[in-house]
């Protein structure tokens, strides 16, 4: 059975460093490209991720749900500072532990991979309501620029003024998108929020032969940006209760997360 453990992933099939390997499956003996799925790597794994706010700093409260269908159930306590923090997001204590953010609209989490790498698939998994809106941004310049990589938002054209996406086109392989999939309140903990950056697009069976799908997939910071809650009532919550939650890293990714229809 499929199973996804709790966290914020990003799963690696190659580095590009791996260029220089005479032993790399994924060139031939005469170092031209080749199709290939070489076992894949974590390297989120022990890397710091930033946090642009955490519970705890000043000391409040956060609240999750005890019943993740039931908004009754709701469970609130004191975050005190160094309780939450966003080293947790990377370590190996799975979903024992989680980072919390202050109760805010909005919050960002920056992972440096610490290297050009090319990107098959992020994923995270909230101890808290998953958002209404959340974007996803990378970095091919190490954070000194940024551009869109995914958009998931219940009101696709309100909050980013784009239309809901149904079919990539080849034409526009190369740019973000914007679903209302794993946008909704419920399961209001443990809800996935997944993106394959090849999924969907024409010429993913013959990425080998696609520069701009190479360039669409290659980063060396990933950004994922909490832009909107569903609303307190929706959720039961009180706005000083309403903060953003979510688990550990996974740590042995699956060769079945990389099927491309």
């Amino acid at each position: 059975m499929l199973h996804f453990p709790w966290g914020f992933a990003v799963f690696l099939p190659f580095l590009l460093s791996l260029a220089s390997d005479p032993h790399d499956p994924c060139y031939d003996a005469n170092r031209h490209p080749r199709y290939c799925l070489p076992e894949l790597s974590e390297l989120a794994s022990g890397h710091l991720v930033e946090a642009s706010s955490t519970c705890g700093r000043p000391p409040g409260r956060f609240c999750t749900f005890q019943d993740s269908t039931d908004t009754a159930s709701k469970f609130c306590q004191r975050c005190k500072e160094n309780s939450h923090l966003p080293e947790y997001l990377t370590d190996t204590d799975g979903g024992a532990t989680c980072w919390w953010s202050q109760p805010a609209a909005n919050a960002t989490l920056t992972l440096a991979l610490g290297r050009r790498v090319e990107v098959l698939y992020v994923a995270l998994r909230f101890c808290s309501p998953r958002p209404e809106s959340l974007a996803i941004y990378k970095s091919m310049d190490y954070g000194r620029s940024w551009v869109p990589f995914q958009f998931f938002s219940a009101h696709c054209r309100r909050r980013y003024h784009l239309p809901t996406t149904t079919v990539i086109s080849k034409s526009m392989e190369h740019e973000a998108a914007c679903i209302n999939a794993q946008t909704a309140p419920k399961p209001l903990a443990g809800g996935l929020v997944a993106f394959l950056p090849l999924a969907g697009r024409p010429s993913a069976r013959v990425f080998e032969y696609s520069p701009v799908l190479q360039d669409w997939v290659t980063a060396t910071d990933l950004r994922v940006s909490f832009d909107r809650m569903h609303s307190t009532q929706t959720l039961g919550l009180r706005r000083r209760e309403a903060s953003y939650g979510v688990a550990e890293l996974q740590e042995k990714p699956r060769p079945e997360s990389l099927a491309i229809d």
